[in-house]
């Protein structure tokens, strides 16, 4: 069970990491959703490890804490940089948010902020001190005026900035209400043992986020759909249907050496013969759904060079050009 938690998180942590650095690489204007992305993927990580470094529960508790810290600086410096070219917080903005961060980062190997850990029934129990309160105000206070920079901007944003919004928005109140209440809330109340759901809101995240990229267009969604993001929903497609395939024969079958070898080996043979066809058919699929401009305009270049080839004055580059373009400008925003 633990090894499966820590493979399943793995996975979630691998895709916030990779969700981020494949737009910061394409565009460094993107650095501040990249650095969000990193945070949340450490989290996820550090909580994976904890399913399996069960002798080091205090050290992987004091882990978790430490991505939290950078929550809400990343998120309002992703909020205020999007749509915009304004990086700079204000004065009282970064004062708070360099003490806050100081003096967390200053106790996390203290007693202040997690005392004591025990990992029991796939569960980390602990008790905290005063900043782990202090960690808790500061990221409902921090993404909250997150969200409420993005209410701003939607308020003064365009029909399609204002759906983009509303999945960000979206995505991340329902994450930081589950991250709150799992690891806050319930703690405060001596039930520190349901913390493990807790990541379940960088699931929530990443789902809106990427709702919020691919079909409405936060970011430039030729830089999602790639070869690497298929390479990723494939390798997810093995490792999910992996751990299923060896809980089903675990509990039909009584599991040997000879057994398990022989079921990873074909698996990693079926895998090695069909991984790069599912891959290419996830990858040209993805692109005519969401490529569909795209591809109807190249579908059309032949056509719309040889046009442009006859022009012979501004006059007919207009009009060929208005020609040209207007049933790519209909489908455009029919879809």
């Amino acid at each position: 069970m633990n090894i499966i938690a820590t493979i399943i998180l793995g996975f979630f942590s691998l895709l916030n990491f990779s969700l981020g650095y494949i737009v910061y690489k394409k565009n460094k204007n993107h650095l501040a959703f990249f650095s969000f992305s990193v945070t949340l993927a450490a989290w996820v990580l550090f909580y994976a490890l904890s399913f399996t470094a069960t002798n080091h529960t205090l050290l992987c508790t004091r882990l978790i804490v430490i991505p939290p810290i950078f929550f809400p600086l990343t998120f309002n410096w992703f909020c205020k940089t999007l749509y915009s070219t304004n990086k700079q917080f204000s004065t009282l903005e970064k004062t708070i948010h360099t003490l806050l961060i100081t003096i967390q980062i200053s106790t996390i190997h203290t007693s202040l902020f997690i005392k004591e850990a025990t990992f029991i029934n796939n569960s980390i129990h602990f008790t905290y001190g005063p900043v782990y309160i202090l960690q808790g105000l500061y990221i409902a206070i921090g993404m909250s005026y997150g969200i409420y920079r993005l209410i701003k901007k939607y308020k003064v944003g365009t029909k399609l900035q204002k759906t983009q919004i509303q999945y960000i928005s979206l995505g991340i109140f329902v994450g930081t209400l589950i991250g709150i209440i799992f690891s806050y809330l319930l703690p405060l109340l001596g039930l520190s043992e349901f913390n493990k759901f807790t990541t379940i809101a960088s699931i929530s995240i990443l789902f809106f986020t990427n709702y919020a990229i691919t079909k409405h267009r936060l970011m430039n969604i030729s830089i999602i759909i790639n070869k690497t993001t298929a390479w990723l929903i494939t390798l997810s497609i093995f490792i999910t249907s992996y751990i299923l395939l060896h809980n089903i024969v675990s509990s039909t079958f009584t599991t040997n050496y000879i057994l398990q070898l022989t079921l990873s080996t074909s698996y990693a043979i079926i895998m090695g013969l069909t991984f790069n066809k599912i891959r290419l058919f996830l990858q040209t699929t993805a692109e005519k759904k969401f490529l569909k401009n795209k591809h109807y305009l190249m579908g059309h270049l032949p056509e719309i060079t040889r046009a442009f080839s006859s022009c012979y004055n501004l006059e007919s580059f207009e009009k060929i050009a208005k020609d040209c373009f207007k049933p790519y400008t209909k489908h455009h925003y029919k879809n």
